[in-house]
């Protein structure tokens, strides 16, 4: 028999008053100044607040590079006297160059500052990115070392017990001073590659799909550009809905690849279904299956990568070579894809189901 020294810590608390048992509370729930009840409503508030902010900016992000292909058909291309995949090259070079710069400063900055920042001053439509940026400085969040410094917040009390909580999960919580050496040691570690090279594999496909939906459905389904405009939503939502079971069931479950392996199989089911079908409703069928898988994988790969990282600068670099690949995957997306291989495109199906 095990001695009771190597059993896992486990408690369990007893409600008097309801005569019940309460859910058992692993070592990382015990605290020493917040009960159980207590720390759920803390780590809510941040999941509120983090994901809100988090989810609004990204989503502004992935609106320019993701409508690319919706500009395309409206005539931007004989506007510019650019094909899709120059457009595409022009913009995703300077994002990879400078993903490791991000990172480091992100680190340095304060995510509150920096995020602000950039949105402010990238884009053309001044204003906008102005008042968006405005409204990320005053809602977005430092990290939690310095999380009593943002507007409506956390107390200085609350930070502390983020701070422990992340000492006990994975006892990187507190801030490292930057070193060069630190920074790109983990390029020795094939994983992190690995890692960054099957984040390339997928955005490769979801960045395909967002440039020449619309296309497709115009050229090779027979929608006008409105109706083919309109259509690029529903596979989309399904994205959603997929993103949202399957993420869900891997925080559930406690499990990263088999939720990878389920959303390439639907995206390996919808990709032959959406070129070689001969009905368009099919073939719109396979839109959603690809779509949908591809998409949902994206959530499913970083957090995998998250969960498999521990030290502040390790991830750093970690995050920049995974979104760096991502970009080289939206190169690939953009050239996979070609105009001399419409209306069909099966050149690009293959390459995608490769």
């Amino acid at each position: 028999m095990a001695n009771d020294t190597d059993k896992v810590s486990v408690e369990t608390v007893d409600n008097v008053e309801a005569g019940t048992i309460a859910k058992p509370m692993v070592d990382i729930d015990v605290d020493e100044e917040y009960t159980y009840e207590e720390q759920r409503k803390i780590i809510h508030r941040v999941d509120r607040r983090l994901i809100l902010i988090c989810g609004a900016a990204y989503c502004i992000s992935l609106m320019d590079r993701t409508n690319v292909s919706i500009a395309a058909i409206s005539g931007m291309m004989v506007d510019l006297e650019l094909g899709t995949s120059t457009m595409v090259l022009v913009f995703f070079v300077p994002y990879i160059v400078f993903q490791p710069v991000s990172t480091g400063l992100i680190r340095r900055i304060g995510p509150r500052i920096f995020i602000s920042t950039i949105v402010m001053t990238w884009g053309e439509g001044f204003k906008l990115t102005f008042v968006i940026g405005i409204l990320c400085m005053i809602f977005a969040v430092d990290f939690p070392d310095k999380g009593h410094n943002t507007w409506g917040f956390l107390s200085e009390k609350e930070c502390a017990f983020v701070l422990r909580r992340l000492n006990r999960d994975r006892a990187d919580a507190n801030p490292e001073p930057f070193s060069l050496k630190k920074f790109l040691r983990p390029a020795l570690d094939l994983k992190i590659w690995g890692l960054g090279l099957v984040f390339f594999c997928l955005t490769t496909v979801t960045y395909s799909i967002a440039y020449v939906l619309p296309i497709i459905l115009r050229e090779n389904m027979g929608f006008g550009v409105g109706a083919s405009q309109c259509l690029i939503a529903p596979p989309y939502v399904l994205a959603g809905i997929l993103m949202g079971s399957t993420s869900w069931a891997g925080d559930k479950y406690r499990m990263r690849a088999p939720v990878l392996v389920f959303n390439s199989l639907v995206t390996l089911v919808g990709l032959p279904v959406m070129g070689f079908a001969q009905n368009p409703a099919v073939r719109f069928f396979g839109v959603f299956l690809t779509t949908a898988g591809a998409n949902a994988n994206i959530p499913a790969s970083m957090a995998y990568q998250a969960n498999n990282i521990r030290g502040q600068w390790t991830r750093a670099f970690a995050s920049a070579i995974l979104v760096g690949f991502g970009g080289v995957g939206g190169i690939a997306g953009s050239l996979i894809f070609r105009s001399q291989d419409a209306p069909r495109y099966i050149p690009g199906i293959w390459g995608a189901i490769a």
